[in-house]
């Protein structure tokens, strides 16, 4: 379960409010089915685009339930979307892009995005936005729309009893800096770097404990490199969290070290907790952490920088609070739920209009 399928679970709920129908399409035994079951949806054969079953499938519940636009929220969903189009051209296809490329795309690569298919495409940030244009997408069929939050999951929580439930179920010390990410154990989301300053800050040996959230190939890999480490602090692999909100309350600083993202929801997650956020400056996040506004940036694949960044927060507990404070007042202001669902609406209503032009 991971940042775009919880954007997606917004979208779906803040559309509903609006009126807006609307259908998923997922493969059987979807983590995202147990977040979406109460909408209409249609659980497809296999997770293969090009599976002819799929296309004849979605092509019948397209027709059967008068569906208008298809919006594709995963490469695999675009994939799939241009082949039902193909063959139904009167549906519009909007593709929702969350991660940039590394390189420039292959041949077929560049069919699929290029594809006169695509009605539009919606980027969650200014850095994926500029990517496709890089890639030779128009920039009149790339419309920026920021992820969002829904400050209702944050509105009652309490820092004290949610760090107190941390303490307690992870046995730490009361008097440790608790220092926290929640991510899928990817390499993409750089943990191995965080490992990397974490081994820097043990030499001025602060009071701090670190909880890793999250599931992931790269859990074997990180569980040898702290075997072999033996940090003087604890420093923990939780697993899947169940209440990411809570979860994130209860930390004194929220630390993001990736390689890659589009945008870095989950530090917007971490700001609306009103979280002290140390990131990188990968992707999107510098869109997000304004640096020594609204959080600390570091250099991407820097171990120092991080371990820089992150004891200046452990050791300054006023700029902890300041940060946290101006962060949560940052996306009540720019990354409402709200702002994401009526500018989804606006482009759906554009592209509509263009039947009848």
């Amino acid at each position: 379960w991971r940042g775009g399928e919880h954007q997606v679970r917004l979208l779906t709920n803040g559309l509903a409010q609006q009126n807006c129908e609307s259908h998923l399409a997922f493969p059987k035994k979807a983590e995202i089915f147990h977040y979406v079951r109460d909408f209409p949806y249609l659980e497809l054969f296999s997770k293969r685009s090009y599976d002819p079953r799929n296309i004849n499938q979605l092509i019948s519940y397209c027709d059967s339930h008068k569906i208008e636009i298809l919006h594709a929220h995963s490469s695999g969903g675009h994939s799939l979307a241009i082949a039902i189009k193909k063959n139904r051209p009167h549906l519009k296809l909007i593709v929702h892009r969350r991660v940039a490329f590394d390189r420039k795309l292959n041949w077929f690569s560049r069919r699929k995005y290029l594809a006169p298919q695509v009605d539009c495409y919606i980027a969650i940030s200014k850095m994926v936005a500029q990517n496709l244009h890089q890639q030779d997408v128009p920039q009149n069929k790339v419309h920026l729309i920021y992820d969002s939050i829904d400050l209702n999951d944050y509105e009652n929580l309490i820092y004290a009893e949610n760090r107190k439930e941390l303490l307690q179920n992870w046995n730490l010390s009361n008097d440790n800096v608790i220092l926290g990410t929640a991510s899928a154990l990817t390499k993409e989301k750089g943990l191995t770097i965080l490992l990397r300053a974490l081994e820097q800050l043990a030499t001025h040996k602060p009071n701090i404990a670190v909880l890793i959230a999250g599931n992931g190939p790269e859990r074997g890999l990180l569980t040898q490199r702290l075997l072999r480490l033996n940090l003087p602090f604890p420093v923990r692999l939780i697993g899947f969290i169940d209440n990411t909100p809570q979860f994130l309350s209860g930390l004194d600083i929220f630390v993001m070290p990736s390689l890659s993202e589009g945008l870095g929801s989950t530090a917007l997650q971490a700001l609306a907790a009103g979280r002290c956020v140390v990131c990188s400056d990968a992707g999107g996040l510098p869109e997000i952490i304004e640096n020594e506004i609204t959080g600390l940036i570091a250099k991407r694949g820097n171990a120092q920088d991080l371990a820089d960044q992150l004891l200046r927060a452990i050791e300054n507990p006023s700029l902890r609070s300041h940060l946290g404070e101006k962060g949560l007042s940052v996306v009540a202001k720019k990354y409402s739920l709200e702002s994401m669902v009526q500018n989804t609406l606006n482009i759906y209503k554009e592209i509509l209009s263009t039947n009848h032009g």
